[in-house]
């Protein structure tokens, strides 16, 4: 911390106070909470060398000062730290502290000034790193990252959307995020961006979006407005569309494959069953009926063999 002033012959004079910042590393617990609690004080508190005997931090305190002076330095309810003075002679009584009052009132406004240049500095930084981190995801990210107006302009797309629509930098803002849309889907998308107006975040979209060659390829949307700008993330999905498909092909297939194999076992189940009835049954009333034993046992046979098919085509059918 630096002034200036003149001195009496009107020459320029510069007065220096040094501000030294002290991390706390290894020191005992009950020194630390003695310094946290002198920065606490209400008030300035002026202290003779046998008076600090007591105090956790007299360690601190090389054996040189004999009397000292401890104000805490506060702007509202911030902490700012406290300033020491020491070895005045005759100390610093109550009178002399009052003088010093308005020194400690300009001390306090510098460093609150500068601890407040520290945190806009750092707050800055912080932006400008996180600015940063956009900006490379925003060039470097594989997927479509788009800025449009609310009216659906482009204002912005990253590098893999211009490689994916056939557009350079000087077309984009002349560009609407409908022309490049698949006319089926154009409707469907121009009901999102309402929704996307009046504040709706817009999650799994999917529509087809058409290349530079003019391929409808499948993207599926992330979307939320901020602002006068919509903020759109679009992946390519045609994968896993035709994993899709062909999923609900396999699936179609095996309902079909189920559904004649049904047909096939009811009809053969009528076709099979209904003769062999009919045999037992006749097999059975010829027999009752024959006269002559060579019949009956031709018959009994007839019925014997057809018999044991019965629970096997139950089995089969």
């Amino acid at each position: 911390l630096a002034d200036a002033g003149r001195r009496p012959d009107g020459s320029l004079v510069r007065r220096t106070f040094i501000t030294v910042e002290v991390v706390l590393v290894g020191f005992d617990a009950a020194v630390v909470k003695g310094l946290l609690d002198m920065l606490r004080m209400p008030q300035p508190l002026a202290m003779e060398r046998e008076a600090m005997r007591d105090r956790p931090w007299i360690s601190l305190v090389p054996e040189a000062i004999t009397n000292a002076v401890w104000v805490p330095l506060r702007h509202g309810e911030i902490e700012l730290g406290a300033l020491g003075l020491a070895n005045r002679p005759g100390g610093f009584g109550a009178e002399v502290i009052e003088q010093l009052l308005p020194l400690f009132s300009v001390l306090t406004q510098l460093m609150h000034a500068w601890r407040s240049d520290r945190e806009r500095e750092a707050a800055q930084a912080q932006l400008a790193s996180a600015r940063r981190d956009v900006e490379r995801y925003f060039e470097l990210a594989s997927d479509l990252v788009c800025v449009i107006t609310r009216d659906g302009l482009l204002r912005r797309v990253n590098p893999a959307a211009q490689r994916f629509l056939g557009l350079d930098s000087v077309h984009v803002t002349r560009t609407t995020s409908l022309q490049s849309t698949h006319p089926d889907d154009r409707a469907a998308t121009a009901a999102v961006l309402a929704r996307l107006r009046d504040g709706e975040q817009l999650l799994d979209f999917e529509s087809r979006l058409l290349d530079r060659d003019g391929v409808a390829h499948w993207i599926e949307w992330r979307a939320i407005a901020d602002g006068e700008f919509v903020y759109c993330a679009g992946r390519n999905i045609d994968e896993r569309k035709r994993f899709e498909r062909e999923l609900t092909q396999a699936r179609e297939h095996a309902e079909a494959a189920a559904a004649a194999k049904s047909m096939f076992l009811a009809t053969m189940s009528h076709e099979l069953r209904t003769p062999m009835n009919a045999i037992l049954g006749y097999a059975a009333l010829a027999r009752e009926q024959a006269v002559a034993a060579q019949q009956r046992r031709r018959l009994a046979k007839v019925a014997s063999g057809t018999r044991p098919l019965l629970p096997v085509l139950a089995a089969v059918l």
